[in-house]
């Protein structure tokens, strides 16, 4: 799934669309990372496509009802670090 950020369940969801996960309070989900310059068409606003971990199964979910964990970057090389490193650099 290449690098992903870890989010856990809240609470307990139900869809009402057939591209939105069920999930469990406390189910893990994988959320793949994307670039925030991709212009990907299944973006959905307020949603992160995700990979639940206790199913198997892919889909929508919702954002309020998931909190990070943390994330599958290894040795600190992920976009956001790498970009604060280097305005460390330049400032000083």
């Amino acid at each position: 799934m290449g690098d992903y950020a870890l989010y856990q369940a809240i609470k307990s969801f139900k869809p009402s669309l057939e591209d939105e996960l069920e999930f469990q309070k406390g189910d893990v989900f994988q959320i793949s990372v994307e670039s925030p310059f991709a212009t990907s068409q299944t973006r959905r606003p307020g949603w992160l496509f995700a990979y639940n971990r206790r199913t198997r199964a892919v889909g929508y979910v919702q954002v309020e009802c998931v909190k990070l964990l943390g994330s599958g970057w290894q040795n600190n090389t992920s976009p956001i670090s790498l970009w604060c490193g280097s305005l460390k650099q330049q400032t000083g």
